[in-house]
């Protein structure tokens, strides 16, 4: 008989199938570079359910429980990776005549920096597992907490990134303004996430634990925050209008109201 963890991971592998052709919808409108993260991360969310299911009938197998907490724990960094991209996308639509360069050379250091704290997850989820294996003790790595760091100061200059941009802009549309605020709802959402990941790594307690832990605080400090970023990101690249590149560093920008083309003042000098 199914309990009560069982069903949250039914709703977790229900929303991200219906959530998947939505993301693989944007790659023909955007491009699949902008929102490959959000893909990998309903992947990974699908996946994590799926491995979490084969645990039910072997409870004692550690490699599906070691499979499932990694692709659990990669939520944070491959999270705040999507919202960077939906927000240079937004800055763009509210900025055409900003070449899409100069964004990504505004964010290349934030986007290294989170690639880093992926990576640093990802070892340190290898680690923890592996020792558990050999010493039956869950024991969370040091570079599992240094990646945790990683996503909270992260967190933080994107929410100042995102401030300093809108205050260059003179003027947004009431579409300009709601995607926005979608930005800024993903952000206030994913913070409870960053703070479960910060208690179960800095201060062990079974009740934050991926494994042990209450399934109501997994659900409500993460599961349904990561649903409701997800949501809030599907929105930002349906209602983004559609940028096309044309020859040289002209963009053609497409919405469902208007069409029109905006020119570059001075064609864009590539380095």
């Amino acid at each position: 008989m199914l309990g009560y963890r069982d069903g949250v991971f039914i709703l977790v592998m229900i929303f991200y199938v219906i959530a998947l052709p939505f993301v693989i919808m944007l790659f023909f409108r955007h491009g699949w570079q902008q929102w490959r993260p959000l893909l990998v991360f309903s992947l990974a969310r699908i996946l994590a359910a799926g491995f979490y299911f084969g645990t039910i009938n072997n409870p004692d197998n550690k490699s599906l429980w070691a499979a499932y907490t990694t692709t659990i724990g990669i939520a944070v960094s491959v999270l705040l990776v999507s919202i960077l991209s939906a927000l240079l996308q937004t800055l763009r639509s509210i900025s055409p005549d900003r070449s899409p360069l100069v964004f990504k050379k505004d964010t290349k250091a934030l986007s290294t920096f989170l690639l880093v704290g992926l990576i640093l997850g990802i070892v340190g989820a290898v680690n923890t597992n592996t020792k558990w294996g050999h010493t039956g003790i869950y024991q969370i790595s040091a570079l599992t907490k240094v990646s945790v760091g990683i996503f909270i100061a992260s967190w933080v200059l994107i929410v100042l990134y995102t401030v300093q941009s809108i205050r260059r802009v003179d003027h947004m549309t009431a579409r300009q303004r709601a995607l926005i605020r979608a930005i800024f709802a993903a952000l206030v959402l994913v913070f409870p996430r960053i703070v479960y990941s910060a208690i179960s790594a800095f201060h062990y307690n079974h009740t934050f634990s991926l494994i042990y832990g209450s399934t109501t605080i997994l659900l409500c400090m993460a599961l349904l925050e990561e649903m409701g970023v997800t949501i809030a990101l599907l929105v930002i690249g349906f209602f983004t209008p559609k940028a096309i590149p044309a020859s040289g560093t002209q963009l053609v920008t497409t919405a469902n109201e208007e069409l029109h083309e905006t020119r570059y003042a001075k064609p864009y000098e590539r380095s």
